[in-house]
This record gives C-alpha cells, sequence and structure tokens, in this order.
C-alpha cells in the first residue's frame, strides 16, 4: 500500500500526498462529484436548447463550487509549504 500523507481532512475537499507524487490531490466525496458533473450536464442541455434560461445560474454554481475547492486546495498548500502545481 502506497504511503498516504493527510495535509486537510476537511470533509468534501481532502487534501492528501501520495507516495511518488510530485503534488498533494484533492479527494471528495463522490455524491459531490456526482452534483457538480449533473449541474454540468445541465449546463451542456441548456445550452443546446438554446433556451439559455438558467444557464448563467449553473454555470455560477459550477464556477462557485470549483472556486471553493480550488481556494481550499491553495491554502492547504501553501501553508504546508508545498508550491503550487500550477501558475495563478
Amino acid at each position: 500500500m502506497n504511503e498516504v500523507v493527510v495535509l486537510s481532512d476537511e470533509p468534501n475537499k481532502c487534501v492528501v500526498q501520495l507516495a511518488g507524487r510530485r503534488f498533494p490531490g484533492l479527494v471528495m466525496q463522490g455524491d459531490t462529484l456526482k452534483s457538480l458533473h449533473e449541474t454540468a450536464n445541465e449546463l451542456i442541455s441548456v445550452l443546446r436548447s438554446g433556451d439559455t434560461t438558467g444557464a448563467l445560474e449553473n454555470a455560477e454554481f459550477l464556477s462557485e463550487k470549483l472556486a471553493g475547492l480550488l481556494g481550499h486546495y491553495e491554502a492547504v498548500l501553501l501553508k504546508a509549504g508545498y508550491q503550487l502545481p500550477y501558475a495563478r
């Protein structure tokens, strides 16, 4: 079994460092992942239908959720002394 270092165990946004990996990863519960996927699919359906009612709300929801996850990930990495795996 690979060694795992838990940098944050906050529910739905755990940050872990797997042995052999350069950067930590983010772990979320399956129901959270499913919810984000469903929202993305709703957004696609709305945009394809041509009736964009609700598109902005779905896009804002996705953006807010992803921004929250990204912000948490960045804060945990910086607090633990890691560099980010991307440029801001």
